[in-house]
């Protein structure tokens, strides 16, 4: 644009939309502006006009409809570019900071993503603290009142003296006399070290002060140029009154057009009354080149870690997240599931004294209570109001029907094998129990038959409606039914992925809630490196619950539900839905389809293979062909 002769930050045709077809918002609308270097300008407007996301376009945290963003003659994000980076000092409209760290804690840590020396920091440090009139470094954030913090804020921008300062409202909630100090500052650093600020403000008389000002409405610079050119042409006593006075003119131009209903639209951007000759350059181009391959900084990702570990040190709750609590859950799983049904209540209604008791004699009487009652109808009522499981009922004449139905098994009669049969009416709600309860009631026969006839083998009727089970495969025969082992192997890689999890997403969440996340990347840290540095955070710990790889599987899916959740709650949710598959229950039971998706989750793989190795007892390097 011809009206900077140095420009530090150029904008041209800038248009921001949010939302998509007939939700699409308009926020900033062909929007062009024109710092000069070694100047202050200052944008003004009311709520909502646009003036946050103009400061998060220039500071390349917000990619443009259209248009391009420059900072130094190099479009924003690009390798040249360096902004986000150090280039730029950037204080946003919210506090964004670390509430558990101290001041000390935070101007370091933005030091070092800086790349300053110690020595440098420390010095700023010292010095910012005495002109801002802050606290002791030592003191905690969260310890310090609002207008406090916002200094803290401010201390953050000025800290590492970068050529281009953006501050989004610095001087809200700042008492008069520091508000002063620090447009003074400003106006110091501009005049000494060429630094160029872009400044917003609600304080529209401060803005005197600004070497340029533009007065922004409807994402749109209804005018820019310097405060005395603006008050002398409008011959008003304040900027408040040339901006009322603007804002009219803007209504009277929009009423024009709609009156002549005309499809030339008459645009009053950028009007310079200094240069009202000279016309605006409209370039409309797309942003090129953009950095998308930052080399990795071994000084940001240690000032990400000593941060990572603060906040650890500062949560004890946190390590007894990591630690103890893995141990207390999968102890109080293997407590509470996995054992043994024990002491089942089953009603008995027994005709039958002799074979009769001696079957029931073999009973598991740990495993089942029996509960004799007096007559079917009043079994059958245990069963109905949930008093007992099952119905044993054994006929009057079962003895002498079972003699009758081994020594002449070829001609038996229906009556006979009703009889010599072992009638169970069951409370089929609760599978678990119903399948152990017959297993239980098929080994008391077999072992009853065993005891009365003997040699088994010799009769071929008894056998034919028998299950003869064979030396299992894996695993033994007095193994916990539920499957103990089977849930434990899940657990013991998906506990440690939940805590592991949870330790990396949360934090992350609350920094991008917070703020501090787009802080750090406005600072120059890139995905690759938060990731890194969680990384190395958390291999300590978790080394001591999995393996590595497991980890680093963890850590690639963690990456994904950051970036799709905002919310603490559901990316707890996102991570247990990979909980399940296998663990509780065997993947052959799923619908196809769900059997394939299980098998994309970092899950279902691991659980499987860890049961092969824990309960088959086969190498590690062992390939099964279900997978």
């Amino acid at each position: 644009m011809d009206g900077c002769a140095r420009p530090a930050v150029v904008i041209q045709q800038l248009r921001l939309n949010y939302g998509l077809a007939k939700s699409k918002v308009k926020i900033l609308n062909d929007l062009n502006l024109c710092v000069d270097a070694g100047t202050i300008y200052g944008v003004l407007g009311p709520s909502s006009c646009g003036k946050t996301s103009l400061l998060r376009c220039i500071v390349g945290r917000l990619y443009p409809t259209n248009g391009t963003v420059e900072v130094f003659g190099h479009t924003v994000g690009s390798i040249k570019c360096n902004v986000p980076g150090s280039r730029v000092g950037y204080m946003p409209q919210e506090l964004s900071l670390y509430q558990q760290l101290t001041i000390s804690e935070i101007l370091n840590y933005f030091g070092r993503l800086h790349r300053m020396s110690k020595r440098d920091v420390n010095k700023r440090i010292s010095y910012l603290i005495g002109f801002l009139g802050l606290p002791p470094g030592s003191r905690l954030i969260e310890q310090l009142s609002g207008g406090q913090k916002r200094r803290v804020s401010l201390a953050i921008a000025l800290l590492h003296e970068p050529p281009l300062l953006i501050l989004d409202e610095p001087t809200v909630g700042v008492d008069p006399i520091l508000r002063e100090s620090i447009w003074n500052h400003l106006i110091e650093i501009c005049h000494e070290g060429r630094v160029t600020v872009v400044i917003t403000t609600h304080y529209i008389e401060e803005a005197h002060q600004a070497h340029k000002i533009g007065f922004m409405r409807n994402g749109r610079i209804l005018i820019e140029d310097s405060p005395v050119v603006l008050l002398n042409h409008y011959n008003l006593p304040t900027l408040e009154n040339v901006y009322h006075k603007v804002c009219e003119e803007d209504d009277l131009k929009e009423d024009k057009i709609k009156i002549n209903n005309s499809n030339t639209i008459l645009s009053i951007t950028n009007r310079s009354y200094s240069q009202l000759n000279e016309p605006v350059t409209a370039v409309m181009k797309q942003p090129k080149h953009r950095n998308f391959f930052v080399p990795l900084s071994a000084g940001r990702i240690s000032g990400l870690i000593i941060k990572n570990f603060t906040q650890i040190r500062r949560n004890p709750m946190l390590i007894l997240l990591q630690f103890i609590i893995p141990i207390v859950q999968i102890t109080a799983v293997f407590l509470a599931i996995g054992s043994n049904p024990h002491d089942i209540p089953i009603a008995v209604y027994n005709e039958d004294h002799y074979m009769g008791v001696q079957y029931l004699h073999h009973i598991n009487n740990e495993v089942v209570k029996q509960l004799p009652v007096d007559s079917y109808e009043e079994g059958m009522d245990l069963v109905v109001n949930g008093k007992a499981y099952a119905l044993i009922h054994i006929w009057k004449n079962f003895s002498e029907a079972l003699i009758i139905r081994f020594s002449a098994p070829g001609n038996v009669s229906q009556d006979v094998l009703r009889a010599s049969t072992v009638h169970l009416k069951e409370d089929t709600t609760d599978q678990q129990i119903k399948v152990y309860l017959d297993v239980m009631l098929m080994r008391a026969f077999a072992s009853f038959s065993e005891e009365q006839l003997g040699d088994v083998s010799q009769y071929p009727q008894l056998i034919r409606f028998l299950l003869k089970d064979g030396d299992p495969i894996y695993s033994h025969i007095n193994q916990n039914y539920i499957g103990r082992d089977f849930v434990g192997s899940g657990l013991v890689i998906g506990i440690p992925y939940i805590t592991a999890v949870a330790m990396t997403v949360l934090p992350l969440i609350v920094d991008k809630k917070q703020g501090l996340y787009e802080r750090s990347v406005v600072s120059g840290v890139t995905s690759l490196e938060v990731l890194c540095s969680y990384f190395l955070t958390q291999v300590g710990f978790v080394t001591i619950q999995a393996s590595v790889i497991i980890m680093f599987a963890h850590k690639v899916f963690k990456l994904h539900i950051t970036v799709i959740c905002d919310e603490e709650a559901v990316a707890i949710m996102l991570s247990i839905l990979v909980f399940f598959p296998g663990m509780l229950w065997t993947t052959l039971g799923m619908s196809s389809f769900l059997q394939k998706i299980s098998l994309g989750l970092p899950h279902t793989l691991a659980v499987e293979s860890l049961r092969w190795i824990a309960l088959r007892g086969r190498a590690i390097v062992m390939r099964f062909k279900q997978f």
